[in-house]
This record gives C-alpha cells, sequence and structure tokens, in this order.
C-alpha cells in the first residue's frame, strides 16, 4: 500500500487557490483544525466564513459532478438492467405480482402474513455514475393499498411506521425510497385476514447492477 502526505494550505482568510491549473479552496477551519498534525500550533476562536457560498448539493452541484464525470472519459462499466423484479416476501415466500396496470402491482395474499416484506433490485446510484446519490435504492412507493371486500386501508408515503428498510419521505415527488428490502408495519394488516388484494402504487425506478447470476 502507498501512503500519501497531504498538505491543506491556511491564508489569512478563506479563498480560491490553484493547485496545478485546478481551482481549489484554502483551508477553512469550519471545527475540523484537530484532523491535522499540526493542530495545536494555530486555534482561532471562531470558525471562518467561507469567501463563496457553500453548496452540498443541489443542481449546480449536480452540474459540477457531471463535467468531471464527463472529463474522465469512457471507463468500464458493469452489465445494468432497468428491471427492478419487485415481489414481496410473505412470511419468507416469495410472490410476484399477478397483475400489473401501469404504475400499479396486484398482489393476491391468500393468508393474513406475519411478516411482509417490498423486495427488489437494488443500486447505488453514485456507484453507477448515474447522480450523486450515495444511497442504496430500490423502488419508489407512493402508495400501498389493502383491500378485502368493502374494507380499504391505505399507506401512504409519508406513512411514519414506514422505517424498516425506507429512506425518508420525499414531499417534493410525494415518495418514499425503498432500500431494496422493505417491511411493511404490520398493523396495517389488522381486520385483514385471508384473500386481501394489496396494491404497490410506485412512483420510480433506477438502473440496477446486473449480477452475474441473475444474468445466467
Amino acid at each position: 500500500a502507498k501512503e500519501v502526505t497531504l498538505y491543506h494550505i491556511e491564508l489569512d482568510a478563506h479563498d480560491v487557490l490553484f493547485a496545478n491549473g485546478a481551482p481549489a479552496e484554502s483551508f477553512r477551519d469550519d471545527g475540523n483544525r484537530w484532523l491535522f498534525h499540526n493542530a495545536h500550533e494555530i486555534t482561532q476562536s471562531a470558525l471562518e466564513q467561507s469567501c463563496l457560498p457553500v453548496l452540498t448539493g443541489g443542481a449546480i452541484v449536480d452540474a459540477a459532478w457531471q463535467r468531471l464525470l464527463d472529463r474522465a472519459g469512457a471507463r468500464p462499466s458493469p452489465p445494468t438492467t432497468d428491471d427492478p423484479d419487485v415481489h414481496l416476501l410473505i412470511d419468507g415466500v416469495r410472490l410476484d405480482a399477478h397483475r400489473r396496470l401501469g404504475a400499479m402491482l396486484v398482489f393476491h395474499l391468500r393468508h393474513r402474513p406475519r411478516n411482509l416484506r417490498i423486495v427488489s433490485r437494488h443500486a447505488v446510484p453514485a456507484e453507477l455514475g448515474l447522480s450523486r446519490d450515495p444511497r442504496r435504492l430500490g423502488v419508489a412507493i407512493r402508495q400501498v393499498v389493502l383491500t378485502r371486500g368493502p374494507r380499504m386501508a391505505i399507506v401512504d408515503a409519508y406513512d411514519d411506521r414506514l422505517t424498516q428498510g425506507f429512506h425518508d419521505y420525499e414531499p417534493d415527488e410525494g415518495i418514499r425510497w425503498t432500500s431494496g428490502d422493505a417491511t411493511l408495519p404490520h398493523e396495517a394488516f389488522a381486520g385483514f385476514a385471508e384473500n386481501t388484494m394489496l396494491e404497490l402504487h410506485l412512483g420510480g425506478a433506477t438502473t440496477y447492477r446486473l449480477l452475474p447470476q441473475a444474468a445466467a
């Protein structure tokens, strides 16, 4: 393994430096001075202001990230698929949808499940060069609807009970992403017995790495 020594230059005020023709920033103390070997040599009573607005996300950062990605040129990429392979895992047994209507999958639950999970392929968009999103994404859920005769129960994407295997709710899109293996809350099935219909309303998917065994 190779060792690399990094030097971070500190000026009287935070500013832009050019390193080998590329713009970079000088060191700005935002509470991370302790990371450096000589942190004890200089102490400041207040954190420094940045010379430009600090952006950690959004359209400007995404555009800069994409320019760097384009400049990096072609690179080997694994085989991928756009098929999320969405299915349910009911008490450990796979159940595929028996009907699909646009973005809605319909499942027939013959028995009330003790454990029900929404399972699909998953991918990290940042690892595939699709976006800066570092999350492991399965599929985006808008709504889960349970019906049995005249009885109906709706679990919306903003439901606070969607925690295990789910990412945070995204109000702008009205969706909540799974991580590829998400558990529906057991209390959602209260009052439902056998022969329940479950509608899974999807709000999106991504591109997934096609694993060798899956390709085979």
